[in-house]
């Protein structure tokens, strides 16, 4: 399954940004803006958990390594998700729910 099918699956509200996104990079974008809306009160609990789920599916991918950024899924992920996660208040104190300490 492709990065655009799972996403359909998993976030369907966001279908309109995949027609639009010409790359992966630029559909991470528009997830991040929906998942800072999430935060808004009332919380979107729901869409929050699918958006991770899809992050972390996005991030277990196996990609070629010579692919471009733009379309690399953990590249995408991390740069357009993850790394801006503790700029999100809301979302910088539910780290804890979502990433677990290896032992």
């Amino acid at each position: 399954m492709n990065w655009r099918e799972k996403a359909s699956e998993i976030i369907p509200e966001m279908n309109i940004h995949l027609t639009q996104s010409g790359n992966a990079m630029s559909f991470w974008i528009e997830v991040w803006i929906a998942f800072e809306e999430a935060y808004q009160f009332p919380k979107n609990e729901h869409l929050i958990h699918r958006i991770y789920h899809f992050a972390n599916w996005c991030a277990a991918q196996e990609q070629p390594a010579n692919i471009d950024a733009g379309n690399h899924l953990l590249t995408c992920v991390v740069v357009s998700f993850y790394e801006h996660i503790p700029s999100c208040a809301a979302a910088r104190s539910d780290i804890p729910l979502w990433f677990k300490k290896k032992r």
